[in-house]
């Protein structure tokens, strides 16, 4: 696997991190994109190389909340990690050129079914 930025991929084992890498996909974000949609399927997990993304949440009316803020310390979509199947929350990408590594939520979850090291590292982000 080419070297990561993000904190979360640097941790794993090298056999997960091989295997991982085979399903990333690169994928560059300008501010105001959204990476996950409130109550839309969950496609990808994100794990973020570069920028700053928020997790909001929406009340009635339009108003909204941060809730949390995600770096190259974590990922977006942790929810899909615990089987959901519709994200929660808009994560909202804040800064120009956000830089993300994907993976398929499918593949994803495959690997950790797969791997009880890879399971255990994504699972202690949540």
């Amino acid at each position: 696997m080419q070297s990561s930025t993000n904190l979360v991929l640097t941790a794993l084992e090298p056999a997960d991190a091989e295997r991982l890498s085979l399903q990333m996909e690169k994928a560059t974000f300008a501010r105001g994109a959204c990476i996950l949609h409130a109550h839309r399927p969950i496609e990808h997990i994100h794990f973020v190389e570069d920028g700053i993304a928020s997790m909001l949440s929406t009340r009635t009316g339009e108003r909204r909340a941060e809730v949390a803020l995600i770096g190259r310390d974590g990922l977006c979509g942790t929810a899909g990690l615990m089987m959901a199947e519709h994200a929660a929350h808009d994560v909202v990408v804040q800064v120009d050129d956000a830089r993300t590594v994907r993976v398929p939520l499918n593949a994803l979850l495959d690997l950790m079914a797969q791997s009880a090291s890879l399971r255990r590292v994504l699972l202690r982000y949540v």
